[in-house]
């Protein structure tokens, strides 16, 4: 069994991925990095150049390509893979939400009223990269790929791989031939090295965090107002440490006007112990968005207690609801005006859901089936 793994650019994902394969040895593997950075570390079979990789696809001995992310902009790529090989090969993508959430045609679901200032820009700066990478030869057109266009290059792969099955639905509609598949990059170690457990209190000064980084798609503004219409007396902890400058100056500047003095904007990046213990006091966790975001620290929350309320337009909230985790509704919060508490035994319910999802044992056999070829487990 031969796999090549194609990156759009190396991360600490990329790394853990390869960790991963090297010490769970199945088949031989490639991998090939879709950008003009190269990567820093050294690895065994690296495919430095495309035309390295179609080489080693001609060859025929390739069972598998895993696209770890699949951006429009790879397509051509696509392309080019199922046809230089000789016979079939099976196209594999672990979805990563920015790949679709953030394309032209979806745009305007996504920003509130604050917000909608930034999705015209957005708008020209997807016509602006769509050019460029036209220019380099990456895509066949020099408008954004339309919604028709993109569901047909999608339907060329054979299995979709994701943490919410709901993104699959929203994303393949009525598309039977692509195949769901759960996958998760966090297995249960990863929160249990952490080192922070929720601490049940009956203070009466709640901390309240608000979205997880500086992008306009967090909709902070609107989540803020109705924290703000039901408590004065919360402490409201709003993560900036990493987005869109022009936002997070636009954000923090109108929150200002308000001269709330329990708001504690994080604009730097903390140490891993100091942030663990700012997440060990965090009460409730609200999250605007309206695609899928933040799945590491929703799962972490959900880990360790933290009542967390999403927007009813996420695909993450359909998917925690329908698998029994209690999350709440931002929607219902607007007009209940009622921060709700977990209690006891909810706060085991979810944790309990949550270790078994991504316990150690499934997590190495989902990957274990990924990397093999064979099916895994279908949440």
């Amino acid at each position: 069994m031969k796999t090549i793994h194609i990156f759009i650019q190396e991360s600490v994902f990329s790394s853990k991925t390869i960790d991963f394969i090297k010490d769970n040895k199945q088949g031989e593997h490639f991998y090939y990095f879709d950008s003009k950075k190269k990567p820093s570390a050294r690895y065994d079979n690296l495919l430095k150049t495309e035309t390295d990789l179609l080489n080693e696809i001609k060859k025929g001995e390739i069972n598998i390509a895993i696209f770890h992310s699949l951006h429009y902009f790879q397509f051509k790529l696509l392309d080019k893979i199922i046809f230089q090989h000789p016979t079939k090969i099976t196209i594999s993508w672990i979805f990563w939400s920015f790949e679709y959430y953030q394309l032209n045609f979806n745009i305007h679901k996504l920003y509130d009223d604050f917000s909608n200032q930034f999705a015209t820009r957005k708008r020209i700066s997807l016509w602006v990269e769509n050019f460029l990478y036209f220019l380099k030869r990456k895509t066949a057109s020099p408008f954004p790929i339309s919604a028709k266009k993109y569901q047909n290059q999608i339907s060329k792969v054979d299995y979709f791989y994701s943490f919410v099955f709901e993104d699959y639905k929203l994303i393949y509609r009525k598309n039977t031939k692509t195949v769901y598949k759960f996958i998760s990059y966090l297995n249960l170690n990863n929160l249990q090295n952490n080192n922070f457990i929720k601490q049940l209190d009956s203070t009466t000064n709640k901390k309240i965090m608000i979205g997880h980084s500086g992008t306009p798609l967090g909709n902070h503004m609107e989540a803020y107002s109705i924290v703000r219409s039901i408590t004065n007396t919360a402490e409201i902890v709003i993560p900036l440490s990493y987005g869109k400058k022009e936002y997070i100056t636009k954000l923090k500047n109108k929150i200002e006007f308000y001269k709330d003095k329990s708001v504690v904007f994080l604009l730097d990046f903390l140490p891993l112990q100091e942030y663990n213990q700012l997440l060990s006091a965090i009460d409730y966790f609200i999250l605007n968005s309206f695609c899928q975001q933040a799945l590491g620290n929703i799962v972490h929350f959900l880990y360790n207690g933290t009542a967390i309320y999403l927007s009813e337009k996420s695909s993450t909230y359909e998917y925690l609801k329908r698998i029994g985790i209690v999350v709440f509704s931002i929607e219902n919060l607007a007009i209940e005006k009622t921060l709700k508490c977990l209690s006891a035994q909810e706060i085991n319910n979810n944790k309990e859901i949550i270790a078994n999802l991504i316990s150690t044992e499934n997590f190495k056999h989902d990957w274990n089936l990924l990397l093999s070829g064979n099916s895994s487990p279908t949440n």
